[in-house]
């Protein structure tokens, strides 16, 4: 009777070190980017605003209208985000903030703790209301991949209810480099 007694001690204790591992900081406070981000595209989407593309390729600029059942398309980057708040992300994300005086906004950063997560970073800039009702006004994401032996990095900003901005700067396997720039505006 002694061994089954340490016997499921041991399981006992295997079972909290396993829940202890599990936990890590809690995701569930982070502002959900994404969730933003998708009811910004639903608004465009029922929208009848005109939508103006800017396409930059290695400094030579073409500009052209786009309708809106293409929007969503040309939002993929964003809408590819990670949701921060998934427990598939617990304890990956570090969040750190400040109130920003020249901004005079509130930066909330979640920053990648490993170098081998694609997203990088995501930050949101919060115009603070001593009301309560603080307004996120940008959201800037950084990504980072390795495909196809190219090394592709991408610079967005969202600036709510305006306008979004990807820089893509793509490093082939002969160390040529293409930056490309694409920039929709709706209003």
């Amino acid at each position: 009777m002694n061994a089954s007694f340490r016997l499921l001690l041991a399981l006992v204790f295997l079972a909290g070190c396993k829940d202890k591992k599990e936990e890590g900081p809690d995701n569930s406070a982070f502002i959900p980017v994404t969730s933003i981000i998708q009811s910004q595209v639903k608004d465009v989407d029922t929208s009848l605003y005109s939508i103006i593309k800017v396409e930059t390729v290695n400094n030579l600029a073409e500009t052209t209208f786009i309708k809106r059942e293409d929007f969503r398309k040309y939002a993929a980057d964003f809408l590819a985000l990670p949701d921060l708040r998934d427990k598939k992300w617990k304890g990956d994300y570090d969040e750190t903030n400040f109130y920003d005086d020249a901004l005079e906004s509130i930066i909330l950063s979640y920053t990648a703790k490993d170098d081998d997560l694609e997203t990088r970073k995501q930050e949101l800039l919060v115009d603070p209301n001593p009301e309560g009702n603080s307004k996120v006004n940008t959201i800037i994401a950084e990504t980072i991949s390795d495909k196809k032996g190219e090394h592709v990095k991408k610079n967005m900003i969202w600036h709510i209810d305006q306008r979004f901005q990807v820089i893509t700067t793509r490093v082939k396997k002969n160390g040529e480099e293409e930056v490309k720039k694409l920039q929709v505006i709706w209003k």
